[in-house]
């Protein structure tokens, strides 16, 4: 393979006799035909409108796409919201329950109030009595008129003479 600059001329000249050649082939065929070149010129204007059509149809997808890709991210921010208000009415459901409880004892407390307070005066009524009744005894035991267990209950009117 010796490429000297005469082969790439005489390459050069060869292309240039075979454009000329099939440039004049095309147009006798062009001349002969000219069906071919309107079916051909159809196709390639159909294949622009087909590329226009296709890169028109490409903009609406990526439009498409950043609208689902918008509409996701507000889902996620809806599914994000409902778990917090679903965490909250858990939160708000167990203090419901405990406030119920609480109100249930204290009702409850409330509905034995007047039976603890019967108890307790009872219990303090039994002490004031028995001590009623030993203070009887004393007195009943007492040698009357002695002078010593004067009941001092009613008290004597006071007299206007201090010599009684």
């Amino acid at each position: 393979m010796n490429d000297t600059p005469l082969n790439f001329a005489d390459e050069l000249l060869v292309r240039d006799q075979l454009v000329q050649q099939l440039s004049e082939e095309l147009y006798q065929l062009m001349v002969q035909h000219p069906e071919l070149f309107v079916r051909f010129y159809q196709a390639r204007k159909a294949e622009a409108a087909n590329a226009e059509a296709l890169r028109l149809l490409q903009a609406q997808v990526q439009q498409v796409e950043a609208q689902i890709a918008a509409y996701q991210e507000q889902i996620l921010a809806y599914q994000q919201q409902a778990q917090n208000r679903e965490a909250e009415m858990n939160d708000l459901k167990a203090q419901v329950i405990a406030l119920s409880d609480r109100n249930e004892m204290l009702e409850r407390i409330i509905q034995e109030m007047p039976e603890v307070y019967r108890q307790k005066f009872s219990e303090r009524l039994t002490q004031v009595k028995l001590k009623i009744e030993s203070l009887e005894k004393k007195t009943v035991n007492c040698v009357p008129n002695c002078g010593i267990c004067k009941p001092s209950w009613p008290p004597k009117p006071a007299s206007n003479n201090s010599r009684d």
